[in-house]
C-alpha cells in the first residue's frame, strides 16, 4: 500500500496567506474607536456659545452671549440662563426652583456627550442658530 506524501509547501503558502490577510485587515480595514475627549471649560465657551444646543427631537436651546438662554421643550417655550463652572456647562431652565443642571461635555469623534457623574448621560448636537 502506498501513503499519500503530504506537499508541506502547499499548506505553509496557505498559512503564510491567511495569515497576510489577518494582518492587512488590522492595519487597513479595521479602525480605532475615535478617541475621546472631555472639553474644557474655555473649549465649552467656544464650542457653544452662541450656538444651539440639541437632542434634535425634544429640546433645543439658544446659548445667548449674555448668558441667557431662548429654548423650546416639546413644542412649549422656556427661558433660563447657562453658565460655565470649571468644566462643565450649567443650564437653568427651571426658573429658580432648583438648581441648575451642570454637564461635562465629552468629544467622542464628532459626537458631542453630555456626561454626568463620569456617566454618558445624552448624546447633543449643536447647530448654527436659524433666523427668526
Amino acid at each position: 500500500m502506498k501513503t499519500k506524501k503530504v506537499r508541506r509547501t502547499a499548506t505553509w503558502r496557505h498559512c503564510a496567506s491567511v495569515s497576510l490577510a489577518l494582518s492587512l485587515c488590522l492595519s487597513f480595514g479595521v479602525s480605532a474607536a475615535p478617541a475621546r475627549k472631555t472639553l474644557t471649560g474655555s473649549r465649552i465657551r467656544a464650542t457653544f456659545v452662541g450656538k444651539v444646543v440639541t437632542d434634535g427631537f425634544h429640546w433645543s436651546y439658544y446659548l445667548r452671549p449674555d448668558g441667557s438662554i431662548e429654548g423650546t421643550e416639546l413644542g412649549r417655550t422656556r427661558k433660563g440662563k447657562w453658565s460655565i463652572h470649571g468644566n462643565e456647562l450649567c443650564i437653568d431652565i427651571t426658573k429658580g426652583q432648583s438648581p441648575a443642571y451642570c454637564w461635562g461635555i465629552v468629544r467622542e469623534g464628532k459626537t458631542l456627550i453630555y456626561q454626568a457623574n463620569g456617566n454618558d448621560m445624552q448624546d447633543i448636537m449643536i447647530e448654527e442658530r436659524r433666523p427668526q
